[in-house]
């Protein structure tokens, strides 16, 4: 595995991809099909997707296709000297435009520009901002739409440890809060971005008095595609390992690399089977690489059939820092409570094995273990298969950026090392062909790695609940705390339980009982350690009681509410596959939901439990253990999706 040829596909996505047109993007999405042509990858091809702003693939609408040839915002007033007055030029910082920024007439744009950072709602609410731009730290388009204004400049985070020159990539255009890709009901907007450096500069003009700029934009949004890359090394099944790695973004670490990782990834492994070096696998390993959720949303819907073939799906959204940086530190993202999974457990020993075997030969690095990061489930990339709808373990392994790169232009190839490209590179590799090539004498070997981890991870529990009781002083509180945690200790084996059993997927039918058989006493082995560890749990607690002079109470039934009886008799199916992102629900009919739910939190987690078999009061309990803060109306918010067709009541 070449990490300077990672480097060389991460550079030539990258001088494509930063400058975030469509053009560009299709430039990038067909280098990415010739290289795997030339890499011997077979049915590599090009698909296009519409980009038209309004069809739309599970509840995400796709975007407007959007290109620009020129964009420059420039000082008037007061008189700025040499280049100062240029804050901002398209040609020489394709950041400094905001993607779907509106185009301006030929001769320009004049606008007094007024600092909104820091008014409250309540000002702003009767300020007079028709026709002019506003300037701010966030993202403000629903704002500056409402009022009329005719654009934003948004300025740059002022923390320390961002270059003065790294300008901010916004790509998030859309009018809704928590929306991104802009459609085409979305308002047109001239929108500039600036680096830290250039929005001191504007804010110390603004202190002194009026300012008036002048935006010349060359742009233009039109009917077109947004094309995604697949190919495929050829196993002797039906089925498929899947990986998947965005293009599209303005970054070498976000995420040229780790496009540029699953090419190099797949050529090699093509290479040692087209040699005999490996035999080729059961199963398919295909690739994708596509704009980021959006195109695998497109992909799933084209292809729903291909869905029960997936065995997994492994997503390379990534950074590749400095080798010895504490922030290039691997990320192992774990599976989710509705769909725990052995890919944890696989992941880990790869990473783990490569780390202590390979990668810190000669290299002033971190011990191994310190290397790598578990971090519990979420998803703000394409690692949503797990989604019961799709029902594929989708991993998310990651490198940090080793420094504060991202979604701004300092993420260039000059930060990215190739030795990082190239551990990622292998560790992927290794996970995609053992997925590959695995049948039931590899799932004796997982069941029994799943199985320590079952182990540590009760065993981690316990310890972790143990801690935390043994520092309260208040009766009533330690009282709770017990059976609190001998019910999560439990809860935890049912999880670890139902990684064990994962693994059955992996299998042919004919073989799933022969396996059943074999993993019934490791899930038993694992119902007693936690039994164990509860039973020493409550053992410490009584002890810890004892000796503060406080007495531990009954377990005391909980009190059922009215929202618990009503709860208890709803009972939602979802309707769609994928993400809930509300893309096109107008903004008018949102009601309780104040973000668009698209990315990991509590309204995700219940969607993904709802499945016609669970109660509302069922769901609640159940993303109350995942989430150690549910504070919306899981009630009200399913009752919201059902008036707007997201769900069934069964």
């Amino acid at each position: 595995m070449s990490g300077e040829n990672i480097a060389y596909y991460d550079r030539q996505i990258w001088e494509r991809d930063r400058w975030s047109t469509f053009p560009k993007y299709h430039e990038s999405c067909e280098f990415c099909v010739n290289i795997m042509k030339e890499n011997g990858l077979a049915d590599a091809k090009l698909v296009e997707t519409p980009a038209d702003g309004e069809t739309k693939y599970g509840d995400w609408v796709n975007p407007i296709a959007w290109d620009v040839k020129e964009a420059t915002l420039e000082v008037l007033e007061p008189k700025v000297e040499g280049d100062q007055r240029i804050l901002a030029n398209w040609t020489d910082v394709p950041n400094s435009i905001v993607m779907w920024c509106a185009p301006t007439a030929p001769e320009g744009l004049e606008t007094e520009v007024v600092d909104i950072s820091g008014v409250s709602d309540h000002k702003l609410a009767d300020m007079p901002l028709k026709g002019k731009t506003l300037f701010g730290p966030t993202l403000m388009k629903m704002l500056a739409a409402r009022k009329e204004a005719a654009g934003v400049i948004l300025g740059t985070s002022m923390r320390e440890d961002i270059p003065a020159e790294a300008t901010r990539w916004v790509n998030a255009w859309g009018d809704k809060p928590g929306t991104w890709m802009m459609n085409k009901h979305d308002s047109k907007l001239v929108g500039f971005s600036l680096s830290p450096a250039k929005s001191r500069f504007l804010r110390r003009l603004l202190q002194k008095g009026t300012v008036k700029v002048k935006a010349k934009v060359d742009s233009r949004f039109y009917i077109g595609t947004l094309p995604y890359a697949t190919a495929v090394l050829k196993g002797t099944g039906d089925e498929e390992a899947f990986v998947s790695g965005h293009l599209y973004e303005q970054g070498a670490h976000d995420n040229a690399s780790g496009s540029a990782i699953i090419l190099e990834a797949l050529s090699v492994l093509n290479k040692l089977v087209e040699e005999g070096r490996l035999p080729r696998p059961r199963r398919s390993i295909r690739a994708l690489l596509m704009a980021e959720c959006y195109g695998t949303l497109a992909y799933l819907e084209r292809n729903r059939d291909r869905i029960p073939k997936m065995v997994a799906h492994l997503t390379v959204d990534t950074g590749a820092g400095k080798y010895e940086h504490i922030g290039s530190c691997m990320n192992i993202i774990m599976s989710p409570h509705c769909a725990t999974s052995y890919v944890d457990s696989l992941l880990i020993e790869i990473a783990e094995t490569y780390y202590q075997k390979f990668a810190l030969e000669g290299l002033p690095m971190a011990p191994a273990g310190k290397k790598i990061i578990l971090r519990k489930y979420s998803y703000g990339t394409d690692n949503y298969f797990y989604d019961p709808t799709i029902g594929v373990p989708s991993p998310l392994v990651a490198l940090g950026m080793g420094g504060p790169y991202y979604h701004n232009s300092a993420d260039t190839p000059e930060t990215v090392d190739p030795r990082s490209l190239r551990d990622l590179a292998v560790v992927d590799a290794v996970f995609l062909y053992f997925i590959a090539n695995a049948g039931y004498k590899e799932t004796l070997w997982l069941a029994q790695l799943a199985l320590s981890q079952g182990f540590r991870n009760i065993i981690g529990t316990s310890q972790e609940l143990l801690a935390k009781a043994l520092s309260s002083m208040n009766e009533d509180e330690l009282t709770k705390q017990l059976y609190d945690g001998i019910d999560k200790i439990l809860y935890c084996a049912e999880l670890e339980t139902r990684r064990l059993r994962s693994v059955q997927r992996l299998v042919l039918s004919k073989e799933k009982q022969k396996l059943l058989d074999y993993l019934r006493p490791l899930e038993e082995r694992l119902r007693q350690l936690a039994r164990s560890e509860a039973q020493g749990f409550e053992t410490a607690i009584q002890e810890y009681a004892a000796a503060i002079g406080a007495q531990i109470g009954e377990k005391l039934p909980k009190k059922e509410t009215r929202w618990d009886r009503e709860a208890s008799k709803v009972v939602p199916k979802r309707k769609l596959i994928g993400p809930l992102a509300l893309d096109d629900l107008p903004y008018d009919k949102w009601k309780i939901v104040k973000r668009s739910p698209r990315w990991w939190g509590p309204e995700t987690a219940a969607i993904w439990w709802a499945d016609g078999r669970r109660s509302v009061k069922e769901i609640r309990e159940l993303v109350a253990r995942e989430f150690s803060d549910v504070t919306l109306d899981l009630l009200a918010y399913f009752k919201f999706l059902q008036e707007n067709g997201y769900v069934d009541f069964v």
